[in-house]
């Protein structure tokens, strides 16, 4: 898609590996075995950003929010550990102690 060829335009070389008992794409500098990131948006990462690594985040505007509504915004890491009705349940949990 479109990040795959921001970083392939940015000099970056992306490789399938087996990890972690699954298949993933990580992102290297051309030749390299660095940085490793199986992520295209990092904050912060002066090297995987000259590789066409961005911290723009990726926006949607027509997500409907009820008043008393949460959000819950996570990397797909947090994904991986949490199932989404969990976090939501604690994130709505954590909204009426804040009003409380």
């Amino acid at each position: 898609g479109a990040e795959h060829e921001r970083l392939l335009g940015a000099g970056a070389e992306v490789r399938e590996e087996f990890a972690d008992g699954s298949m993933a794409r990580r992102m290297f500098a051309r030749g390299s075995n660095s940085p490793g990131l199986t992520v295209a948006r990092t904050i912060g990462d002066l090297q995987a950003h000259a590789l066409g690594v961005t911290a723009e985040p990726s926006v949607s505007v027509d997500i409907p929010l009820t008043p008393g509504g949460v959000v819950v915004v996570g990397t797909r890491g947090v994904w991986q550990k949490v199932e989404p009705a969990e976090a939501v349940a604690h994130a709505a949990a954590c909204a009426v102690d804040a009003v409380l």
